[in-house]
């Protein structure tokens, strides 16, 4: 489905970001938890939001589509619907048993409705056709970084923001395994994206040629 329709593109983009701004101020000012702003901006959840913030305000104020576009949008699309997989089917489990209703609203809207908006800002009016296989080293280059990054000062500051970044929780044999396993989650649905993307070209093509 490809919707072309400049007015509609904006409404919904707009509608979008006035979301994502708010999940991410309940997330990092006042979801229950005692972590420090600057802590909680260590998420990976947190920073594919602010990507998804970022990447919005620029498809919103620049519609045509080039390479770079695809690619950046290949990669922060990756990256926050990781955020919303992950959580619902690792990390929800790990959540408190009676959580607060701001705990949970925060966590909805940044682990649920911003990768769902997100997927649906691109389902619904970007060109399809336009991403490659040879886009997948670039879309994993936030996610290798940054498992590389946080497990490395986690040596320093004793602060991890995922359990199984933990050698102490998990083990140093644990956490490379439990990143070994991420990053072929990663590599599963950025190859899901790409093939969504070729077919409903494909099938675009077929409509215009029957």
């Amino acid at each position: 489905m490809y919707i072309n329709n400049y007015l509609a593109s904006k409404i919904f983009k707009i509608l979008f970001l006035v979301v994502v701004v708010y999940g991410l101020y309940l997330s990092i000012f006042y979801a229950p938890h005692d972590l420090p702003p600057r802590l909680t901006l260590c998420s990976f959840a947190i920073q594919s939001n602010i990507l998804v913030l970022l990447s919005t305000l620029y498809f919103l104020r620049f519609t045509e589509s080039t390479r770079l576009r695809s690619i950046f949008r290949g990669s922060v699309l990756l990256s926050i619907l990781a955020v919303g997989l992950i959580f619902h089917l690792i990390l929800a489990p790990q959540l408190p048993a009676e959580p607060s209703n701001q705990f949970i609203l925060a966590n909805h809207l940044t682990h649920t409705i911003s990768p769902l908006g997100f997927y649906l800002d691109w389902l619904l009016f970007d060109r399809k056709g336009q991403m490659q296989i040879a886009d997948l080293p670039f879309w994993l280059i936030y996610p290798l970084l940054y498992g590389i990054a946080f497990v490395s000062q986690g040596t320093i500051t004793d602060y991890y923001p995922y359990f199984f970044m933990d050698p102490g929780a998990v083990g140093y044999r644990g956490v490379l395994i439990w990143l070994a396993g991420l990053l072929a989650a990663f590599l599963l649905i950025a190859l899901l994206i790409l093939k969504i993307d070729i077919s409903m070209e494909e099938r675009k093509n077929l409509q215009r040629n029957s």
